[in-house]
């Protein structure tokens, strides 16, 4: 018997919306400031253009920079890449927080801090009270943001070793929305992810790209890959479907690279990251088993009863 796809409501990124309708949203939440709805639209609709303009012709990356809205910029133009209109690369005004937002790293906090005409428009733009700078050097570390009771609390940008870090903080660690881009020694280049933090951790929604290219969206909790989520392996495979503990586990698709023949999949249960339980494959010309997985390999099927 066929095993039960998963509800299409819990599967945003398999487009079952309108996307001008999304778009609408996105507008409305970025007029709004609304940073955190916005990001969590055009993350759970990735078919949303981040290079698409209101009635007015104004695109988002507008909208952001008028508001001085750092995560958002940093999030459309260096995690998104969208494109930058002309009039605005021209605009004077706007040329220090695009320049935020396009670096690898934001360098001139460390390099740059006797040009004190830069820092001040650093901090005009990315906090508005109670701002302060921090250096350490004993990891060569710097922070600016908002600071409270002798630690960030609110918004900030810091920069480390290796990487940057936009976004909220609650007593000195990052927690809510953020944006962190890192070099991981494991894959050997650079890794970013934009979405939510809790102690520290990733937790909650969010989009993560290693340095190997591979890309997951969805539910994170305790820094691991937990709940719905969708995995692509950088040119190879994908899976949509549920994850524990960093791992494939529960009800999912796991969609085969593409072949000249088509595109299989292996649609069922997951327990670490193998197929294991009730399944069916397909194979690229459309035919399929139903069967019974044990540990990734097929156990039995209908044609042994």
């Amino acid at each position: 018997m066929r095993v039960k796809s998963l509800d299409p409501k819990h599967r945003p990124w398999a487009g079952y919306v309108d996307t001008r309708d999304v778009l609408q949203e996105v507008l409305t939440a970025m007029k709004r400031n609304q940073t955190t709805a916005a990001i969590k639209l055009l993350r759970t609709f990735p078919t949303v253009s981040v290079d698409s303009t209101d009635m007015n012709g104004t695109s988002l990356v507008e909208i952001a920079l008028r508001q001085r809205n750092i995560i958002a910029l940093w999030y459309l133009v260096s995690f998104r890449e969208a494109d930058v209109p002309e009039r605005v690369q021209n605009n004077s005004k706007y040329q220090p927080m695009l320049e935020h937002a396009t670096k690898t790293k934001f360098g001139f906090f460390i390099d740059g801090l006797n040009n004190t005409e830069m820092m001040s428009l650093t901090v005009k733009h990315l906090v508005n009270e109670g701002q302060e700078r921090v250096i350490n050097d004993d990891d060569v570390s710097s922070f600016i943001g908002h600071w409270r009771c002798g630690t960030p609390n609110g918004f900030g940008v810091t920069e480390f070793v290796g990487g940057f870090y936009i976004g909220n903080f609650v007593n000195g660690v990052r927690h809510g929305l953020g944006c962190l881009r890192w070099t991981s020694p494991e894959s050997g280049g650079e890794s970013k992810y934009c979405g939510f933090f809790k102690n520290d951790q990733f937790h909650g929604e969010g989009t993560l790209i290693n340095g190997s290219g591979d890309v997951y969206d969805g539910e994170m909790a305790k820094g691991v890959r937990n709940g719905l989520g969708s995995l692509t392996w950088a040119g190879s495979y994908n899976y949509q479907g549920e994850f524990k503990n960093d791992h494939m586990h529960g009800l999912g698709i796991l969609y085969y690279p593409p072949s000249p023949f088509g595109t299989a999949y292996h649609e069922g249960h997951f327990h670490n990251s193998r197929r294991h339980g009730p399944g069916t494959f397909c194979d690229e010309e459309g035919n399929t088993t139903d069967g019974h997985w044990v540990d990734d390999e097929l156990s039995s099927s209908p044609s042994d009863f």
